[in-house]
């Protein structure tokens, strides 16, 4: 017994024989009586009684019937579920991102973008660069957004970078800490200065170490992944420093902290990545959209 043999049954109680009933369903008489005839003898029992003016149901047609407007029933449903869910997944944009969206106004962004384009829906995945830009390579992720100093040292070449927009470099201390007494700081008047770095993003936080020892090569520098709250516990009690960009300085840190700018310090963009050689669709008209939003 199959499924198209139950539709086919249902179709001629439906549509009041067999001439009707393969008009409706595209398919010859003789087809559909032969698939009924296969039917009947796997049930060992006749399901309709037939003369030359009428087709009617017989009485273990009868008994069958209400199971098989049940079966066929819920297989038009589960077809419609899965015709809605490939809709709304051909709607549905992933972007990956390093936590630093709200900071940079990119979640308004996409709100904004969202209420243009009302049928798409952008599932926001915070994560590392390294994973963004994995994620694009298999195709798993739309887009993807990160920091990152331009130019690069080594083009990817699976890869698309695509600038937003530019931020600085900053130093962040406490209001107590001499150091912060100025509104700029060289890199070079750090020395003495104990360093703490978010290490939640390997591939972000290297920008600031490297930079760090390359001034500094026997400076004592914290990796940690703890929260923004601790960092800033640790900065004011132990007076330590921390390099930062300043968008993500000044919503992060408390105003007992300080920042000051790093004299010749390096800039990071906020980009949007996509896959080069398949770029997705969904990701390119929300990148497109992002590119005109922040060039405002």
């Amino acid at each position: 017994m199959t499924l198209q043999q139950l539709t086919y049954f249902v179709a001629i109680q439906q549509y009041g024989g067999f001439i009707a009933a393969a008009e409706e369903l595209y398919i010859s008489q003789s087809s559909l009586s032969k698939s009924i005839m296969t039917l009947e003898k796997e049930l060992q029992v006749k399901l309709f009684l037939r003369n030359s003016r009428t087709t009617r149901l017989s009485g273990s047609g009868e008994q069958l019937l209400p199971y098989a407007l049940e079966i066929t029933k819920n297989y038009n449903r589960i077809l419609d579920i899965c015709e809605n869910v490939s809709s709304q997944k051909e709607h549905q944009i992933t972007l990956g991102g390093i936590p630093v969206l709200h900071t940079y106004k990119v979640m308004d962004a996409i709100l904004r973008f969202e209420r243009k384009h009302s049928t798409y829906q952008t599932d926001v995945i915070e994560t590392t660069t390294r994973e963004v830009f994995k994620g694009l390579s298999d195709y798993t992720l739309d887009l993807g957004i990160v920091l990152l100093k331009l130019p690069l040292e080594k083009e990817p070449e699976d890869l698309m970078i695509i600038p937003l927009l530019e931020d600085d470099e900053v130093v962040v201390g406490s209001a107590d800490n001499p150091i912060m007494r100025s509104d700029k700081i060289r890199l070079e008047d750090l020395r003495d200065q104990i360093f703490i770095q978010n290490n939640k993003d390997a591939d972000f936080a290297k920008y600031f170490t490297n930079e760090i020892k390359t001034v500094h090569p026997q400076a004592v520098v914290h990796l940690t992944g703890i929260s923004s709250e601790a960092m800033n516990r640790y900065i004011i009690a132990k007076q330590w420093v921390s390099l930062s960009m300043k968008k993500i300085a000044d919503n992060l840190f408390e105003t007992e902290i300080e920042t000051a700018s790093v004299e010749n310090g390096m800039k990071l963009s906020l980009c949007v990545v996509l896959n080069k050689k398949k770029p997705s669709k969904k990701g390119m008209m929300l990148s497109k959209f992002l590119r005109v939003y922040f060039s405002k």
